[in-house]
């Protein structure tokens, strides 16, 4: 495609380039271009899906992305931060899994969200106080969390992955009533308080090295 060799001889003159010009359509898929920079004012207007997949930005300014946006790929770059406060009110699927994320402000995303994917980052911290109430998945294994307040997840939340993370304690009476999945697979667990969700199918815990274990209703 005649546009996407004009990027590959911009990446390799370390030239700037824009999105003008881009094909029209519901999907854009610009995965392992090895792109650091980007513009996203020239996106088509009625573009669904996104992606950035495997590239090399370390940061990534999200304005101009179209209101029409559903899906967003920006998995396995160098990002340490992002903003997500411009995000376009029609996202419902936000990837930022295997990136350098240490920290990030969940509190402006849009509110019809119903999938999160963070996996693989250094998060050591996180709010999950002000999560979209359409939130459905959210994956957070592979970090650095210690801790973690559950107490105001979403009544949406269906699907929680805290797997390969450092807590080392879990209270399950703050979980939502919808959920039916928890992974907490290789954690550190020493105490879990409080009963899961009387729907929640899976109630994963394996590989966990349990030194003391206590089960406290």
């Amino acid at each position: 495609m005649p546009w996407i060799n004009n990027i590959w001889k911009k990446n390799s003159r370390n030239e700037k380039f824009t999105l003008e010009g881009c094909p029209q359509g519901k999907g854009l898929y610009l995965n392992h271009l090895q792109l650091f920079e980007i513009n996203l004012n020239d996106l088509p207007p009625n573009l669904e899906e996104f992606s950035l997949g495997n590239n090399f930005f370390e940061k990534l300014n999200l304005i101009g992305l179209p209101q029409s946006l559903r899906e967003l790929y920006l998995s396995n770059n160098l990002l340490e931060k992002i903003n997500l406060n411009s995000l376009p009110s029609s996202l419902r699927r936000l990837y930022l899994n295997h990136n350098h994320l240490k920290e990030i402000n969940l509190s402006n995303l849009p509110q019809n969200l119903e999938e999160l994917y963070l996996t693989c980052n250094q998060l050591k911290e996180i709010d999950l106080s002000n999560l979209p109430q359409s939130l459905r998945e959210l994956y957070l294994d592979d970090n650095l969390l210690e801790q973690i307040n559950l107490s105001n997840l979403p009544q949406s939340l269906q699907r929680l992955d805290l797997s390969y993370n450092q807590l080392k304690e879990i209270n399950l009476s703050d979980l939502p009533q919808s959920l039916l999945r928890l992974y907490l697979i290789g954690n550190q667990i020493e105490k879990v308080l409080g009963v899961k969700p009387k729907d929640c199918i899976i109630y994963d815990m394996n590989n966990c090295n349990f030194k003391s274990f206590k089960y406290i209703f």
